[in-house]
């Protein structure tokens, strides 16, 4: 595979709206993305849980300086993942406020700031969920 094929992303704007999507994706659809959304998620909660000792800024909200913590969860996530993973590449969850949930301009947001990061990145949106 080329370096700029192993540097493709996608992300996954998971909601409340697409949760139930994303579980039923994981056992019956597109098993690997949504498995891994998933187990994404759950080591960002598991960071929450922990304080961020091992990484204050995953406590972050994707968007702004919500701090999560125990009892102070996200509402939705934005899950970075390799689109052809290979060995030492990373999938990543970013919880999302409810302030930030609410705006209208969140997608646009979301996609503005990983694409300063990853400038391949293409963001799935609610309705494109495992599709």
């Amino acid at each position: 595979m080329s370096v700029a094929a192993a540097r493709l992303h996608e992300c996954y704007l998971v909601t409340p709206f697409n949760l139930e999507a994303a579980i039923r994706a994981a056992t019956e659809g597109d098993v690997q993305s949504a498995q891994l959304s998933l187990l994404a998620i759950g080591n960002m909660l598991r960071d929450i849980l922990q304080r961020g000792d091992v990484n204050p800024l995953k406590c972050l909200c994707s968007d702004c300086n919500f701090e999560f913590t125990h009892g102070r969860n996200p509402v939705a996530f934005a899950v970075l993942i390799p689109m052809f993973p290979e060995a030492g590449q990373f999938m990543a969850a970013q919880g999302i406020c409810i302030n930030c949930f609410d705006r209208d301009d969140l997608e646009v947001a979301i996609e503005s700031t990983l694409h300063a990061m990853f400038p391949r990145v293409i963001v799935r949106k609610p309705d494109e969920w495992m599709q």
